[in-house]
């Protein structure tokens, strides 16, 4: 009878069967996601060596690309990608893109977006796309990169609001002056009526306020 070791693996405690294959495929996979998100380039090349599934998921439908991006762990995405990681991979919240664009790891989104990753993808809660979570958090140089990768400018989310309203209520004057430089519609209205310079008054961005205004905003 083979003899059971128990050990610990980034957090998972797994058995190991002595002259058998390597711990449950589950264990590996979850510990395959975890590694990916602590950045952790051995565990992840090690859990490889022992069967690991790339594009396995956890009980939130997140992958180790997902989890790697989210985190910025580049190499670690690398990786990953090359080992057969589905680029576009989702669950109802986000994708790698999504989550890379949101936390503004530039690096991460110009890779994702080199290979194949899909700019104008919603998530299925909101209707958000990745330039809009890059909008409303201020990430500049991200919408930037989106916008060259032709991401819908003009796309609106569950609530009607496009990326240069969220933008516009953040208070992101750079982000702003972006997206109106790059043709964002100045006066298209939300769900309730609301367009980016109501958006803007309302919380107070004065300086977009002025700047939208010198686009042609309208009330």
């Amino acid at each position: 009878m083979p003899k059971m070791i128990v050990a610990l693996v980034t957090g998972f405690v797994i058995i190991l069967l002595t002259g058998t294959s390597i711990v449950k495929a589950e264990d590996k996979n979850m510990a395959l996601i975890l590694a990916a998100a602590q950045g952790n380039l051995v565990e992840v090349n090690r859990l490889f060596n022992n069967g690991a599934s790339v594009n396995a998921k956890n009980e939130e439908g997140s992958t180790a690309l997902m989890a790697a991006s989210e985190k910025g762990h580049l190499e670690v995405v690398e990786v990953l990608l090359s080992k057969g990681a589905k680029v576009n991979a989702k669950n109802e919240r986000s994708t790698a893109l999504m989550l890379a664009s949101r936390e503004s790891h530039l690096e991460v989104v110009k890779l994702l977006l080199e290979k194949g990753a899909s700019v104008n993808t919603r998530n299925e809660i909101h209707g958000a796309t990745a330039l809009m979570l890059a909008s409303w958090e201020g990430h500049l140089e991200v919408v930037k990169v989106l916008l060259d990768k032709r991401a819908d400018i003009n796309a609106k989310n569950a609530d009607g609001l496009t990326a240069l309203m969220l933008a516009s209520q953040g208070g992101d004057l750079e982000v702003v002056k972006v997206l109106l430089d790059r043709r964002a519609n100045v006066n298209v209205k939300n769900g309730k009526g609301q367009t980016a310079l109501w958006l803007a008054s309302r919380w107070d961005r004065h300086e977009v306020v002025n700047l939208l205004r010198a686009y042609g905003a309208r009330q």
